[in-house]
């Protein structure tokens, strides 16, 4: 299988971007990427969500409703946050029904025009055996990354392989290879990043 794979396109992204808070941008949280050392202009709001990160974030510490407690890995708790995002929770509730697996995490990006995030690995692969921080072990390993394209259009590249994204379109890429991309576009790339443990999503293709 290639390093990535368009799911679907033409998606109606409108109500998802619509919801969110631009306000929020400059004083989301820090999920501990080391976004701060790439040279470009990524801003992210935290949507969830790792119980070892709880002091970090303010997570939910309610009971969890019925539908969210089924499209949620039993480590992960959602941010208060995300309860603001009713179309973000019908979008991700709308793929684990489709897809299958459970949701561990959640984010929103925005990069600036002519602006990049640079090469780099999220995690050592799946089948790697040597030290391996605690975050990785939580947030990455074991897991599928996904890229929904609300606004602009970008360059992907990984381990060689260069792909279009656009607006509209759902992407899985191999986070645990060698990625980065760039922004040829001239308006403001917005993304939903978001990890799935346990999707039969290559069953589908």
């Amino acid at each position: 299988m290639k390093n990535a794979h368009r799911l679907k396109n033409d998606i109606d992204v409108k109500p998802l971007y619509d919801e969110i808070d631009m306000s929020m941008w400059q004083n989301a949280p820090f999920d501990g990427h080391p976004i701060k050392n790439f040279p470009d202009s990524s801003q992210q709001i935290l949507l969830g969500w790792t119980k070892h990160l709880n002091k970090v974030f303010s997570l939910y510490d309610d009971v969890l409703p019925k539908d969210l407690q089924n499209m949620l890995l039993s480590d992960f708790l959602p941010t208060k946050l995300y309860f603001k995002y009713p179309n973000l929770h019908k979008f991700l509730l709308e793929f684990t029904e489709v897809y299958g697996g459970k949701i561990t995490r959640a984010t929103y990006y925005t990069l600036s025009p002519k602006s990049r995030v640079g090469i780099h690995i999220d995690a050592e692969p799946d089948n790697y055996t040597g030290p391996r921080k605690k975050n990785e072990e939580a947030l990455y390993r074991y897991k599928d990354r996904f890229h929904l394209v609300l606004t602009g259009k970008y360059l992907y590249y990984i381990n060689g392989q260069i792909e279009k994204f656009l607006k509209g379109e759902l992407w899985w890429f191999n986070n645990k290879k060698q990625h980065g991309s760039y922004n040829y576009g001239n308006t403001i790339r917005t993304i939903l990043v978001f990890d799935v443990k346990n999707s039969h999503w290559r069953e589908m293709i």
